[in-house]
C-alpha cells in the first residue's frame, strides 16, 4: 500500500513538459509562452540539426571516397586516429616517397614554402594564445566583478558564460540561429527604449524649468486686469498751478474754483 502511494505522489510529466525542459535547458533565454513558440523552437532546433547532419554526412562522403581511392592513406590517417607517432607513421606508409621529394629540386621551393607558412602559422598561434590568455584575464576579472555585486548566482553566471561560447562556437561555425539574433535585437531594442526615456525625462525636466521660469516672471509683472490699480502719472511741477492749489486746499484747481462759487 506505501509503495502504491509513493508512485502516486510521483510526478509524472507529459510529453509536452518533457519537450519544455529539454528546449528551456537549451535555449535557457528563450520564453515558450504557447505551443506555438515551443513547437516553433523545436522545428527551429530540427532543421539546425539536419543541417548540420548535412555537413557531417558530406564530410564523410568525401572521406570514404579518398579511402576507395587511396588505400595507402586510409591506412596512414587510421594509424594517425589510432595514436601512431605521425613522423614515424609518414615514413612507413610514405618513406619512399618522402625521399625522393626530399632529393627533387622541383619540390624543394614548395616544401621550403611549406616550412615557411608552418613557422608563420606557429608565430601566429603563439600571438593569439598570448592575446587569448590575456583577455580571459580581463573577462574572469569582469566576471568577479559582476558577482561581487550580489545581482546574480554563480548558477546564472556560469548558464551565461557556457550559452555565451556556445553562441561563439557556432558563429565561428558560419551557424546563426533565430534564438540567438532574437536575443541581440531585444538588447537593442531595449537599449533604445531607456534612451528614449532619459530623453523624455530630460525634455520634462527643461519644461518644468521653463514653467517655473515663467511663474517668476509673472510674478514680477505689475497686473493690468483691476486686480492691481496702475500708478497714476506725476504731474509737471509748476509754480501757478501749486499755488493756486494751497489757496483753495484742493489738488485740483477747478475743483477748488467750485466750492468758492458754491
Amino acid at each position: 500500500m506505501e509503495k502504491d502511494e509513493n508512485i502516486e505522489e510521483q510526478e509524472v510529466k507529459s510529453k509536452r513538459d518533457l519537450l519544455y525542459d529539454r528546449m528551456k535547458g537549451k535555449y535557457p533565454d528563450r520564453e515558450f509562452e504557447d505551443d506555438e513558440g515551443l513547437y516553433g523552437a523545436t522545428l527551429e532546433d530540427m532543421d539546425g540539426y539536419d543541417e548540420q547532419l548535412a555537413r557531417q554526412q558530406e564530410v564523410d562522403q568525401q572521406l570514404t571516397d579518398k579511402f576507395e581511392n587511396d588505400p595507402q592513406f586510409a591506412s596512414y590517417f587510421m594509424g594517425a586516429l589510432s595514436g601512431e607517432n605521425p613522423i614515424t607513421n609518414l615514413i612507413a606508409h610514405y618513406g619512399d616517397q618522402f625521399k625522393d621529394a626530399l632529393e627533387d629540386p622541383e619540390i624543394a621551393d614548395e616544401l621550403a614554402q611549406a616550412h615557411e607558412e608552418h613557422l608563420s602559422k606557429l608565430g601566429k598561434e603563439k600571438e593569439l594564445n598570448e592575446q587569448f590568455e590575456s583577455n580571459m584575464e580581463a573577462t574572469l576579472a569582469l566576471v568577479d566583478e559582476i558577482q561581487s555585486e550580489g545581482e546574480f548566482t554563480d548558477d546564472q553566471m556560469n548558464e551565461a558564460f557556457n550559452s555565451i561560447f556556445e553562441n561563439a562556437n557556432k558563429i565561428i561555425m558560419g551557424e546563426l540561429t533565430r534564438d540567438m539574433l532574437e536575443t541581440y535585437l531585444k538588447g537593442l531594442k531595449y537599449d533604445d527604449d531607456v534612451a528614449g526615456a532619459a530623453e523624455t525625462a530630460r525634455v520634462g525636466e527643461r519644461n518644468k524649468k521653463i514653467e517655473a521660469k515663467k511663474k517668476d516672471l509673472k510674478s514680477e509683472i505689475p497686473m493690468l486686469d483691476g486686480a492691481q490699480q496702475q500708478a497714476a502719472p506725476t504731474r509737471p511741477k509748476n509754480q501757478t498751478l501749486d499755488s493756486l492749489d494751497a489757496m483753495t486746499n484742493s489738488r485740483d484747481i477747478w475743483e477748488g474754483a467750485k466750492k468758492r462759487t458754491i
